[in-house]
């Protein structure tokens, strides 16, 4: 699902890792482990993630775990930073069987910011027809799009605004 954005970010002497979220019915803690151990292996003198959607959550968690200071930014794009209303209905049936529900419906998880210690520059880019995810009022958005959750990594103008976020200092 990335993979246009990923073109579009690609320059000379940029190395991109496409990391997409390796599938449903995963754990999403096994997989933060994972995030963490390619990071860690990682020689690059300044890392920057985009996540999104549930990805973003991955992402943060990932970071807070690792502690790295090679980390300097983290683009949120549709973060899921408060309970997936989804996520709540279907956690009851399927959240065995699907554990990132468990996560989505928790308000506690979903709402975990970066850690202060981290000097980490967070950019959001929320789509403005956004029905999938909920936005808390005190969520500090940066940039708005005229885009829908999944329509948003797919649109040149999101991708302009992420390209700024990744030249600026």
């Amino acid at each position: 699902m990335l993979y246009p954005l990923e073109r579009s970010l690609r320059k000379p002497g940029r190395t991109l890792v496409r990391w997409d979220y390796p599938h449903v019915f995963t754990d999403p803690y096994q997989t933060i482990d994972t995030l963490c151990e390619a990071m860690v292996k990682s020689s690059a003198p300044s890392i920057s993630l985009i996540g999104h959607s549930f990805g973003d959550w991955i992402a943060r968690s990932a970071i807070n775990q690792s502690q790295l200071k090679s980390i300097r930014k983290l683009i949120s794009i549709c973060p899921t930073v408060a309970p997936v209303p989804f996520a709540k209905v279907f956690k009851p049936i399927m959240g065995k069987l699907v554990p990132e529900l468990v996560v989505m419906a928790d308000k506690e998880l979903m709402s975990t910011p970066l850690s202060e210690k981290m000097q980490i520059k967070r950019s959001s880019i929320w789509a403005k027809v956004e029905v999938i995810v909920t936005r808390p009022q005190d969520f500090k958005v940066d940039h708005e799009m005229w885009a829908s959750h999944i329509s948003s990594v797919f649109q040149p103008s999101v991708w302009r605004v992420i390209e700024e976020e990744l030249s600026s200092n």
